[in-house]
């Protein structure tokens, strides 16, 4: 009986949508599965620079987890120069033990300099070489080698991205270099867990307990630590708004939401610059439903940040939800240029989008999602309910094909649910039927 009511309402959601759409059709368009990247919006980005996932030299392999860390803390000092355009470390991941050249990297994510390193930790002692390399000449911008005690890595990070800066070219304001220049604890042990923390969130599957086990040392060890309690606090704000399923139920929702804001505002009072603190507190807003709070974070956020994807594509969403769509658009693309790879972000976007009926600009996200998930039925799926929505029956049937090929054995049930809303809008109730028939089953 479940099932049949959810069903009964989605059709209905369906149906209600697809008469609005009537006064807004447009010309037949084409499926995810036939649009190439190459024919998706790709922004050109301003001074970009992709930062390679640094090697790990470190004799000890459970002081991996250093190197990748300090990549992301690379990554997070360079994206505090408004006027560099830094590719998102959920992209660059994804090169980790590449076999591809600088320039094939560089054409592949529309930069125009690529940074390579590694990084030796033993003992007290820390050694970081990095590599900036021109992606159109091959030159080399600009190199160097730290081998220094490890109490002198804050001042070796932000040498980094004082001396990338310079040699890009990238403008910087004076507030821009001391942000750089100032060290986020005084404890190196704290910072240790801080950047064990990040390594374990860098890892596929990210491990999250771990890593808040370890923050939380950190937090213990320095109570002022901003970047420990931010990340901490984004951590349980995100639980919340991207969590589904039994595992959010109503005591871990508010446990989430009551650990997250202690946080974020112990993160906020040590350092008000904090973005990620208040990209958690507008999670958090949104979690109550308190919109313009929301706003207002996330707007915060953006203009400390503007060079983060994620705080980028956050922005977009507030923006979405103000009305504000074309503004939100420009975010969202903005956030998929800064992160290409990252498929969760043009997902994101189309269903932003498909809300306001902006069907073209839907599919291009879809399209982009395609192209990063060549062997996922989603794209297909979710471009049929565009088209059946517009009326594109032929179009509609195409997409149904092309992802009942790539579907596996068992699918959540929202998914099962959108394939016979789509079969029955066809009218072929054939094929209802089958995917009703294999719903209950997998229920029973």
């Amino acid at each position: 009986f479940v099932i049949v009511g959810l069903l009964v309402l989605a059709i209905g959601g369906m149906f209600y949508t697809s008469q609005q759409a009537d006064d807004q059709r447009s010309e037949p368009g084409t499926s995810p599965s036939e649009m190439t990247q190459a024919e998706s919006k790709q922004p050109v980005l301003h001074n970009s620079i992709a930062v390679l996932p640094f090697d790990n030299l470190s004799p000890d392999p459970d002081n991996a987890y250093f190197a990748a860390g300090v990549h992301e803390e690379t990554l997070n000092q360079l994206a505090k120069i408004n006027d560099l355009s830094v590719i998102a470390r959920t992209t660059m991941l994804q090169y980790t033990g590449r076999d591809k050249s600088v320039p094939e990297i560089g054409a592949e994510l529309n930069v125009g300099a690529v940074m390579e390193g590694s990084v030796r930790y033993a003992g007290e002692r820390v050694r970081i070489t990095a590599q900036l390399i021109d992606v159109a000449t091959g030159a080399h911008l600009w190199s160097e080698a730290y081998d220094r005690n490890l109490k002198d890595i804050f001042a070796i990070q932000s040498d980094i991205a004082l001396k990338i800066t310079s040699a890009m070219k990238a403008e910087f304001e004076l507030e821009e270099q001391q942000a750089i220049a100032v060290a986020p604890t005084d404890n190196l042990d704290a910072y240790a867990k801080y950047v064990r923390a990040l390594g374990l969130i860098a890892e596929n599957p990210p491990r999250m307990l771990d890593a808040i086990n370890a923050l939380q040392h950190a937090i213990d060890m320095d109570p002022e630590f901003a970047d420990a309690l931010a990340v901490k606090a984004y951590i349980h704000a995100t639980a919340i708004t991207v969590a589904s399923g039994p595992e959010l139920t109503p005591e871990s929702e508010a446990f989430n939401i009551s650990t997250g804001k202690q946080l974020a505002q112990r993160a906020v009072a040590a350092n008000a610059n904090n973005s990620l603190a208040h990209l958690a507190q507008s999670y958090l807003a949104r979690a109550e439903w308190r919109w313009d709070d929301a706003f207002t974070e996330a707007r915060t956020a953006y203009e400390m940040d503007p060079n983060v994807s994620h705080i980028v594509y956050a922005y977009g969403l507030a923006l979405q939800q103000k009305g504000r769509v074309d503004e939100a658009i420009v975010q969202f693309d903005r956030a998929i240029a800064l992160d290409p790879l990252n498929s969760n972000i043009p997902v994101s976007s189309f269903i932003a989008i498909y809300w306001v009926q902006r069907w073209d600009e839907a599919l291009g996200y879809l399209a982009l999602v395609s192209d990063a998930r060549p062997d996922d039925y989603v794209p297909d799926l979710y471009a049929a309910e565009v088209h059946a929505i517009k009326r594109d029956d032929l179009l509609a049937r195409e997409s149904l094909r092309a992802a009942e090929k790539r579907v596996p054995e068992r699918i959540n049930t929202t998914d099962s649910l959108i394939f016979m809303c789509v079969y029955s809008r066809l009218g072929m109730s054939d094929d209802v039927d089958r995917w009703y028939q294999r719903l209950l089953v997998r229920n029973e």
